[in-house]
């Protein structure tokens, strides 16, 4: 399958979400150059997000009575097409400001669906 199959797929799939898939943002933060006795410089990077809470995770281990090993994380399905998430960066959802702990890409490839654990 092509990826750009793939990639128009995940959009119809979360356009037919509806308000099921909430818009936010992906916020990439990044240390700049640290001089000694300054003040340490970050900039960001945010890109506009698809994001559906998950029950439980695909990617994540259980244990033998199928709980969760970190009952603490959440999960769901990430649509990003402009930038590739990774760990620690910023998921804003409305008023609510997460960060991710693992990513997991979930569209053989194609750069826009992830699965995600956040905190």
């Amino acid at each position: 399958m092509k990826n750009a199959t793939i990639r128009r797929a995940v959009q119809r799939a979360f356009t037919a979400a509806g308000d099921v898939a909430q818009s936010g943002q992906l916020i990439r933060k990044t240390a700049g150059d640290h001089v000694p006795g300054s003040t340490l410089v970050e900039t960001t990077r945010s890109v506009a997000i698809r994001f559906v809470a998950t029950e439980k995770p695909l990617s994540v281990r259980h244990t033998a009575a199928d709980t969760v090993i970190v009952p603490a994380c959440r999960h769901g399905l990430l649509e990003c097409a402009d930038m590739v998430p990774r760990i620690d960066d910023d998921l804003q959802l409305g008023q609510v400001l997460v960060t991710l702990m693992q990513v997991v890409p979930a569209d053989l490839g194609a750069g826009i669906l992830y699965e995600v654990t956040y905190q």
